[in-house]
């Protein structure tokens, strides 16, 4: 943007990546010199959708740091300016939470499909047994139908492989959050 202060595409990208970052001001400036620099109006209407997911993430962001910075600063006289300056942080530990919140919840839907695979299992085991053909004389020396322990052990293994695949996948996913 330096070198071709007048490429609109460099202002533009720019933006996207400061916005990336979390430093939403520069951002903002970046998208508003885009709009300034070109005058095609597909462009500027991005620029004004840029613009507007600017001033959505600061509303979001306002009342939050408001909440926690306005008594720290209701003393000084230049409390604005403070909470402009304290605000530069708070996108980042704002943009890190939610990507924490995103592993979290991929981590915890991976959890819940293995409880629900391993309940369809025992499931399996219960209704196998039930239709069991098979005989066998237990250690007490009663007889009754039921399954080997050959086949519980096979339905839990593959239960259990289907989960662990479902966690490797959950955590290489949870990895790609940045």
């Amino acid at each position: 943007a330096k070198e071709e202060p007048n490429s609109w595409q460099a202002h533009f990208y720019l933006g996207h990546t400061l916005m990336t970052l979390g430093r939403v001001n520069e951002a903002k400036h970046q998208y508003e010199v885009c709009k300034h620099v070109s005058n095609h109006p597909a462009v500027q209407a991005h620029c004004d959708k840029a613009l507007s997911q600017v001033e959505e993430y600061n509303a979001k962001v306002k009342p939050q740091a408001g909440g926690s910075t306005a008594s720290s600063n209701a003393g000084t006289a230049s409390g604005g300016e403070e909470t402009t300056a304290d605000a530069e942080p708070s996108p980042e530990d704002k943009r890190k939470a939610e990507i924490q919140a995103k592993k979290d919840k991929v981590m915890q839907e991976a959890r819940d499909q293995c409880s629900k695979i391993r309940q369809e299992a025992e499931a399996q085991i219960r209704n196998e047994k039930a239709g069991s053909n098979q005989h066998f004389r237990y250690s007490d020396g009663s007889i009754g139908t039921d399954i080997s322990d050959e086949r519980e052990a096979e339905i839990r293994g593959a239960a259990e492989e289907k989960c662990k695949r479902i966690m490797n996948s959950a955590e290489a996913r949870a990895r790609g959050y940045r």
